[in-house]
């Protein structure tokens, strides 16, 4: 019984992570792969979304973003980008991160921290877990 909960929750967590992958690239996105910085010396918060976006991916979107607002908007060394994966002009951004879906990666100095697995467990039902980590992989970042 134990496993049949546990495959259940296995596959809704697939289906949810799926159902954000597009192939319907119509929509505009807000940051092209020429508006993202590519120094070594940065710290990116990466957004990668597709034209259509289930509740799970827009809460990602939403929480990293006004966390960036809120936090580091006025940090130099901090940015935030909102990349739509189905735009042509990101074609180039999604490759180099190998993104294929909605995803949050922090970039720090050039090595990348995928931390799309927790974001989308932690966007809807424990948003402030979601929050403490993209600060502390952020400040840890700052640090080095």
């Amino acid at each position: 019984m134990k496993n049949y909960f546990s495959a259940i929750a296995i596959a809704i967590c697939f289906l949810s992570i799926v159902g954000c992958i597009n192939s319907n690239p119509s929509d505009k996105g807000k940051q092209s792969v020429q508006q993202v910085a590519n120094s070594a010396e940065k710290v990116q918060i990466l957004y990668f979304h597709g034209n259509r976006r289930c509740p799970t991916c827009l809460g990602v979107g939403d929480l990293s973003e006004k966390l960036y607002q809120r936090k580091y908007k006025g940090n130099s060394t901090v940015s935030y980008s909102d990349i739509n994966i189905d735009r042509d002009e990101n074609q180039a951004i999604t490759k180099k991160y190998q993104v294929s879906g909605s995803s949050l990666i922090i970039d720090v100095k050039g090595k990348p921290n995928d931390i799309t697995f927790e974001a989308f467990k932690f966007a809807l039902t424990e948003p402030d877990s979601l929050i403490n980590l993209i600060t502390n992989v952020v400040e840890t970042g700052l640090k080095k």
